[in-house]
């Protein structure tokens, strides 16, 4: 290969790596909270007291916003159902309620750095004395972990609080969470329990995922092709015996002709003596 050919070849790297555009692979993370539930059970079947449950808004009902958020795409969405004490069924000194309508769900599939979707409600309620209440509801949630990915985390849970005369400040929780991506598909269920005064309370419902993605640089499909054309032409030149011959105008002096080949002028005309 000759000094052309490794000065061209040089020349094309150099471009190439130059040239390269920002970009990252594909991403996407999704979360959903439906199907949430309530069941009261009494503690003291005998003392002839149903179980309750009161909620934080007026007339005792129950409305649950939940929100969905997947900022790439500006997709905001709530979702409300209302859950009245009318709407417990009792039986076997329990009481239970169910909202098939309460759902909602988020994805954020994007090819910029990060995707990322939040589903989250919250409810504040009251509980009548020696009760049982126990919370449930369906989460589905995923992040993708694939080799676009840099990072990538999920987070879904029920957290909340009671707080009564006995026992003071409960604090309930339950949930999962991975730092490596991944997906949860199943119910979640959360038990609290009150004493002889009852309790206030208060519970949350998040489903959190997201993925970020860095920036590789890939180069452009217009870049490289033009890149791989002027290599192809400096490596045909350069396979050539005399590479520059023919195309730079030659600098060298020109030699000069024999004597007996330049063009002789004809002689001067004699004039005549005075």
């Amino acid at each position: 290969m000759n000094y052309i050919t490794r000065r061209g070849l040089l020349l094309a790297a150099c471009l190439l790596a130059s040239h390269g555009a920002f970009a990252a692979g594909p991403v996407s993370a999704s979360a959903s909270l439906t199907n949430f539930r309530i069941e009261l059970i009494d503690l003291r079947p005998d003392d002839d007291a149903a179980p309750w449950i009161e909620f934080g808004t007026r007339n005792g009902t129950l409305t649950m916003e939940l929100n969905s958020h997947s900022p790439f795409y500006e997709q905001d969405t709530m979702t409300s159902t209302r859950l009245t004490t009318l709407d417990l069924v009792l039986g076997d000194n329990r009481a239970w309620g169910k909202a098939d309508a309460f759902g909602a769900s988020a994805l954020s599939s994007s090819l910029d750095r990060a995707a990322q979707s939040f589903v989250y409600s919250n409810l504040s309620f009251s509980l009548s004395p020696y009760t049982q209440v126990v919370f449930r509801g369906d989460v589905a949630a995923s992040a993708d972990f694939n080799p676009y990915a840099e990072q990538s985390s999920l987070d879904v849970g029920f957290t909340g609080y009671l707080i009564d005369w006995w026992s003071g400040y409960q604090p309930l929780s339950a949930g999962y969470s991975s730092d490596s991506g991944g997906s949860f598909d199943g119910t979640l269920s959360l038990n609290a329990r009150t004493q002889a005064d009852g309790a206030n309370g208060y519970l949350s419902m998040y489903a959190l995922t997201q993925t970020w993605a860095p920036v590789t640089q890939v180069p452009e499909p217009a870049h490289g092709a033009m890149l791989l054309a002027g290599l192809a032409l400096l490596a045909w030149l350069g396979g050539r015996r005399s590479p520059i011959s023919g195309l730079l105008p030659s600098c060298a002096p020109r030699r000069s002709r024999p004597a007996a080949a330049r063009r002789a002028w004809p002689p001067l005309p004699s004039v005549p003596a005075a």
